[in-house]
């Protein structure tokens, strides 16, 4: 029987990830990366340092520019949330820290899941497409 991360993450992978490569999303890890003409957009699942949550990590920047820690460019395809200009957590309000709790039990961590997809997919998605 798997525990609550697990649920947590196995739900996302099931059932956000696919979602995400509809949306044009390509797949590495924790990293998601979308490059649409000169904007790129990058997601990252961050775990917490001590267990027990996540975050979403949104990134966006645009191809014309470098990094923003280099002045030298780097392949479009190799972008990560950390390379981008414009940062921000995945959250219900804008500027908040929102941390997903992967919960104490299977149930509790693919409900959880539940609500980080649906508050990307009414909340960051349309912000990458502003």
């Amino acid at each position: 029987m798997r525990g609550p991360r697990e649920q947590f993450l196995a739900k996302l992978k099931q059932e956000f990830y696919p979602r995400l490569r509809e949306a044009g999303f390509k797949w590495s890890g924790q990293d998601f990366l979308r490059v649409r003409g000169e904007v790129i957009n990058t997601i990252n699942i961050q775990g917490a340092r001590h267990g027990g949550q996540c975050c979403v990590n949104l990134g966006l920047h645009f191809t014309f520019l470098p990094p923003n820690w280099s002045e030298s460019p780097k392949p479009v395809d190799e972008w990560k949330e950390v390379d981008c200009e414009f940062r921000c957590r995945l959250s219900e309000k804008p500027r908040l820290d929102r941390w997903w709790e992967y919960g104490t039990s299977p149930e509790q961590g693919e409900t959880e899941a539940r609500k980080l997809i649906q508050t990307y997919f009414a909340h960051g998605e349309p912000m990458f497409q502003r």
